[in-house]
């Protein structure tokens, strides 16, 4: 490939991989805003629009490891364009469904869709940009998440309010549309491997959906305890068929050996339990508690992800001064304060509202940075693609695990009709009640966290990369 030919390959990865990123963290924030608008379409309590956002995060969790061994057999360019169409194609099939059951099942289609993109997004940018212009090219990648995430409240809640919530799909179906067009102007890439584990595969899959699903539903039916146990085991028959793969999808020793790499993805995927929610339970509260319009609420909620990316743009700056292990355990310690502060939200709280936001959302911008250094720094340079792959594992499963406690708890608590006023105050426990929950969790990620960075501390010198 000649360079002029390379340059435009290069700009088109770069611009299909902003647009996915931008719009799949948009379209998933966007929702919070957009729950009791959907709610009153469908006829549904607005605390059942988390089957929503469950059903996307759920598959796509569950789909995540199976998409990874897709793209290792097909290539990875085919795969991401196979992923930019059909993420396309279910993102304008979503404001279709005819029932509320029809919406999470296009939901769950779309997960699946999005999790192609997911995991070779960044697998081509590693294999097709080299390597002295990758840091501006991941910029520009994690710049979109993190633009997509910031604008989502605000645009959110005006699109909701003025066009309605099918037009956040609509405009991502779009988006994504572009980024399969993109994608055909980029060379094809080798398969790695010749044969499909189909059959482990599927396993994964179904273990992972099957455990997360249950989760959900475990105070809706007595058959969920079961689903729960079938889940788990199914996903432990996977753990057992991948150690004994000749060529593992997910290869276990070299996690497991690792206890900086292995501690410090748990601390990520506690990170996501503790604050995922945090959006939603705000959208609840601001729009039904405190009855706020949805444009009012989305200008109120650009407070955290702001925040996050000035936090984000001043972590290499503070790296330099503390080191990564330290910057990580000030910014999970951040998180753990702010989560506390929301257990004590009341209708009249509006200002605690914005500054618990403002310490949740620097604790999130300083600490994702170099939580992500010391996880791909603690591995060798043959197993980057593992740890890329793993971060978005634990990234998507804590977020799937955090719905699924915020509906599994709201459910239990909250027993009133929507709308009526014992309704409110059961909404407004059920929320106080979660926040605890992500308190302690954070307080383990803390804790976690403490024991990594001074292990580390005493072994090696404090990082400044």
């Amino acid at each position: 490939m000649n360079r002029q030919v390379h340059d435009k390959a290069v700009t088109a990865l770069l611009l299909s991989v902003g647009i996915s990123s931008f719009l799949s963290s948009f379209m998933g924030n966007a929702l919070n805003i957009a729950v009791p608008f959907i709610a009153a379409d469908y006829a549904v309590a607005p605390e059942t629009i988390t089957w929503v956002i469950n059903g996307f995060l759920i598959t796509s969790a569950a789909f995540l490891l199976p998409a990874t061994a897709l793209a290792n057999y097909l290539g990875f360019t085919v795969t991401y364009r196979l992923g930019a169409l059909c993420a396309a194609l279910t993102s304008f099939s979503v404001p279709l469904a005819p029932t509320f059951l029809t919406l999470v099942l296009f939901r769950a289609l779309q997960g699946m869709a999005f999790a192609l993109p997911f995991c070779t997004g960044m697998a081509l940018v590693f294999a097709l940009i080299p390597r002295e212009r990758r840091a501006v090219a991941l910029a520009i990648c994690i710049s979109s998440v993190y633009a997509g995430i910031t604008v989502a409240p605000l645009i959110s809640g005006l699109i909701t309010e003025h066009l309605g919530w099918e037009a956040i799909f609509a405009l991502g179906g779009t988006g994504q549309a572009l980024g399969w067009l993109l994608a055909l102007r980029l060379p094809r890439l080798p398969a790695h491997v010749t044969s499909l584990p189909a059959v482990r595969m599927g396993v994964c899959f179904a273990g992972i959906a099957l455990t997360l699903l249950s989760l959900s539903a475990l105070n809706e039916s007595a058959l969920a305890y079961g689903g729960l146990f079938g889940g788990l085991a199914l996903t432990a028959l996977y753990l057992i068929m991948e150690g004994r793969a000749h060529i593992p999808v997910l290869p276990l020793s070299p996690v497991l050996s690792n206890q900086p790499f292995s501690l410090s993805l748990f601390v990520a995927f506690l990170n996501f339990v503790a604050t995922f929610a945090i959006g939603m339970l705000l959208s609840l509260h601001l729009q039904l508690i405190c009855h706020l319009s949805a444009s009012l609420t989305g200008l109120i909620m650009m407070t955290q992800p702001v925040v996050m990316l000035i936090g984000s743009a001043l972590s290499p700056v503070l790296t330099r001064l503390l080191g990564v292990h330290r910057l990580t355990l000030l910014g999970i310690g951040m998180m753990t304060s702010g989560c506390a502060g929301f257990i004590f939200l009341t209708p009249d709280s509006l200002w605690l509202v914005i500054v618990m936001q403002i310490i949740v959302g620097l604790g999130n911008g300083i600490f994702s940075p170099p939580n992500a250094n010391i996880i791909m720094s603690a591995v060798d340079k043959s197993l980057y693609a593992l740890a890329s792959s793993l971060q978005s594992l634990v990234r998507t499963t804590g977020m799937a695990l955090s719905m699924a406690l915020v509906t599994l708890l709201l459910n239990a608590v909250i027993t009133a009709k929507a709308g009526s006023a014992l309704y409110l105050e059961e909404l407004s426990s059920g929320i106080g009640y979660i926040f605890i929950i992500s308190t302690s969790v954070c307080a383990l990620a803390t804790l976690t966290n403490l024991y990594v960075s001074a292990t580390q501390l005493k072994t090696t010198p404090v990082t400044k990369e």
